[in-house]
């Protein structure tokens, strides 16, 4: 996350991307396979004495908290502007190239409104990238122009029903449909030509409300699954009907914020609730239409650091504000 007044930056590390090309996305939330890892080379071994030299810097995105998508042309990023959603676009020297807005950003209310602007990463695939703001509307745009292709309010659409804080989840795109979760009883979840905004399906409810999280998808043979959370549940839904195939609740939940896009990987889903369930790994049914828990470890908790699986290991920050390491066999 970013500071509320952001300052968007650029430093000689090697570019901040968010994706690189695979298949036909290109960029989008944690890379190619949402799954933090970055698979292109060049990174420095080392940083200099005196840090990564600063290559351009843009002080006027507003309030909030979304990260970036690179292509290997341009930067994307939300902001917000008088409590407008706005959505911009950089080349990768930092010329501003247009910013358009597209509704109604989140400004909250009591103590959320502490917490005011944009949430979300862009995601961009082909001459398209789509943006959704906390307010829940989702919104199509050509990458070059800004011209906008076409925009729904989700939230209202779909009697969508979102936390304190808004919606902050980034949109998933397979091939030509894009996934959202507006949170309605009827829509908890929606899969939408990504050309045209048209529903494809919706996913009922579960009497739960939306968490910031991210989905991703697992390709198995039987079927492909989308998994993420809600903030009492992990869940997966069959992704080309939206049927419901799994959940499991989550413990002793309190501050209704998960916010950490599971990683799947060699039959095992992982995930590391804010509270609830800590650190958990499951084993999927080969059709994957059940989960078996294989380990939890509840002391490490873990509200919006985001985790890595590298080796035989997952890496993650938790609310210690300590860097932890955690053996994938055991959970130690």
């Amino acid at each position: 996350m970013l500071s509320l007044q952001r300052i968007f930056w650029i430093c000689s590390i090697c570019l901040l991307a968010e994706g690189v090309n695979q298949a036909q996305v290109t960029a989008q939330w944690r890379g190619p396979a949402r799954d933090g890892i970055y698979p292109d080379k060049g990174l420095l071994k080392t940083w200099p004495d005196k840090g990564p030299e600063l290559l351009w810097s843009y002080e006027e995105l507003g309030n909030g908290f979304g990260s970036p998508a690179v292509t290997d042309k341009q930067v994307f990023i939300n902001g917000e502007a008088d409590s407008t959603s706005t959505l911009f676009s950089f080349n990768l020297q930092g010329k501003l190239l247009w910013k358009v807005s597209y509704g109604k950003e989140f400004t909250g209310n009591g103590f959320a409104s502490r917490f005011p602007g944009a949430r979300s990463t862009p995601a961009v695939t082909g001459d398209l990238v789509y943006a959704f703001s906390g307010t829940g509307t989702l919104a199509c745009f050509e990458n070059q122009t800004g011209k906008n292709r076409w925009s729904r309010n989700l939230a209202s659409e779909y009697h969508g029903a979102c936390n304190d804080y808004g919606y902050a989840e980034s949109p998933l795109i397979d091939g030509d449909v894009i996934y959202c979760s507006p949170g309605g009883p009827d829509a908890f979840v929606v899969a939408m030509n990504r050309f045209t905004g048209k529903t494809i399906w919706t996913s009922k409810g579960f009497g739960d409300t939306v968490s910031f999280t991210s989905p991703m998808l697992i390709q198995l043979p039987a079927r492909k699954l989308l998994v993420t959370m809600s903030n009492h549940y992990i869940y997966a839904l069959d992704a080309g009907s939206g049927d419901m195939l799994w959940k499991q609740y989550q413990d002793n939940v309190k501050l209704k914020q998960q916010c950490n896009t599971p990683v799947y990987a060699d039959g095992f889903i992982y995930y590391i609730a804010g509270d609830g369930n800590g650190a958990v790994k499951l084993k999927l049914s080969p059709d994957g239409g059940s989960v078996a828990e294989v380990w939890r470890n509840p002391l490490v908790k873990n509200n919006f650091k985001g985790f890595v699986k590298l080796g035989s290991s997952i890496y993650t920050g938790d609310k210690t504000q300590k860097v932890k390491r955690i053996d994938l066999t055991t959970g130690q």
